[in-house]
This record gives C-alpha cells, sequence and structure tokens, in this order.
C-alpha cells in the first residue's frame, strides 16, 4: 500500500503574480503575513490566508497567486497539501457528553464557488439562489453562504426570502467577523428549498462602498 503523497511548499508572490504546481486533492495555508488571492487553474480568484484550507475538485492541477488589488506585492505564503488530510479538533472536543450530539459529513462532499470579492458599491445588492448551476450545466443544491467584510465600523445586512413574508432582515455582518450561513438541508435535496427561487439577499446600507469576499458552498452530490 502506497503512503499518502503529502508535502509542504513556499511561494513568494510577486506583483505579476505567481504559480504552483499541484498533485493532491486539498491545499491549506500555513503560513502568510497577509490575505492574498488565490485562483485554481487560473479560474475566479478568491481571497486566501493562514489557516484557510480548501479541497481541491479533480482535474484542477495549478494554483496561482497575486497580491490583493491595492496591497503590496513580495510576501511568502506556505502551504500543506496531498491527498490526506489531518484535522486536530481536541481544544473543540466538549466531554460532557448528554449535552452535544454529533453529526458529521465529510467536507468532500461540498466545493467552494466565489460570489463576489472586492468592493461591493453603496446600496448594491447580491442575490443568492438555492441552486448551482455547474459547467456542465447541471443543477446542484447550495450548500451554505460564507461572507466576511474588512470595513471597520461598517455592516452588511442579510436577509432571507421567506416564501410568506417575503424579504427579512436575519443578520447583520461586522467587520472582519465571517459569518456562514446554511440554506438548510442536509443531505442535499434539489425541490424543496427550490420553490423560492431566490433564498438570501445580502444589502450594503452602510453608506460607503465595503470591501467584501462572498462565497458558496455547492453540493457536489
Amino acid at each position: 500500500m502506497s503512503e499518502p503523497n503529502n508535502d509542504y511548499a513556499s511561494v513568494q508572490i510577486n506583483a505579476a503574480g505567481s504559480a504552483l504546481d499541484l498533485a493532491g486533492t486539498f491545499v491549506t495555508c500555513t503560513d502568510s503575513t497577509a490575505p492574498f488571492q488565490m485562483s485554481l487553474n487560473g479560474g475566479s480568484w478568491f481571497r486566501m490566508e493562514r489557516g484557510i484550507g480548501i479541497r481541491v475538485p479533480t482535474g484542477f492541477t495549478k494554483l496561482f497567486f497575486r497580491p490583493i488589488p491595492g496591497t503590496a506585492a513580495g510576501q511568502t505564503v506556505s502551504f500543506y497539501y496531498g491527498t490526506i488530510q489531518v484535522v486536530d479538533s481536541r481544544f473543540n472536543v466538549v466531554s460532557d457528553a448528554p449535552l452535544i450530539s454529533v453529526y458529521s459529513r465529510e467536507s468532500t462532499d461540498f466545493i467552494i464557488v466565489p460570489v463576489t470579492t472586492g468592493n461591493l458599491g453603496i446600496a448594491a445588492t447580491v442575490d443568492i439562489t438555492g441552486v448551482f448551476v455547474d459547467a456542465a450545466g447541471a443543477n446542484r443544491p447550495a450548500r451554505s453562504i460564507v461572507i466576511q467584510h474588512f470595513t471597520a465600523g461598517k455592516y452588511l445586512t442579510v436577509q432571507y426570502n421567506d416564501p410568506v413574508a417575503g424579504f427579512t432582515t436575519i443578520n447583520r455582518v461586522p467587520a472582519n467577523q465571517p459569518l456562514e450561513m446554511f440554506h438548510g438541508w442536509n443531505p442535499p435535496v434539489i425541490g424543496s428549498l427550490i420553490a423560492a427561487p431566490l433564498n438570501f439577499r445580502i444589502n450594503n446600507l452602510s453608506g460607503v462602498a465595503i470591501d467584501c469576499d462572498i462565497y458558496r458552498t455547492v453540493w457536489l452530490n
């Protein structure tokens, strides 16, 4: 039996961009001095930083890096990548069993898809549906939305499209406090929530443009 193929790599991010060949099914950033942008096989750019890891779908063999627009180039970032991922949850375990219930689902069942990165203008909105159409034209149920922004003292407003009441404000997202919201199905079922074609709306009601990243996670099966 062969050993898992895991490795470390470091890349200096130049102003013109940098690249790294990838052999494996996951990649985790183990060291960076500031956030940066990454792309799989030259596709959509998304924000990355130390401590964030992603599952890499089959067929992606190259990582591309660039500084976030408006930030300095030259930082060196390090990655752990390969075919098996070890997660240490020792500090997250609650020993009082009667108080908890455990549900486990493999993270390899979904991928991360960028929705928008960069400035969200004044009074701008981002609408998130319950269905993601992949490159082959297949409908896949959306799993969750991840929102984070970096404009101090401002908020993004999140609304839910209630089938009866319409759009209802359910949360406000402050700076540097990422929020993940789930569409409500697990395991995924095409049909139940798709009756409402639009599930969430993110509004910028702050009066200024907000530097934000919005992602969705999408079930693969």
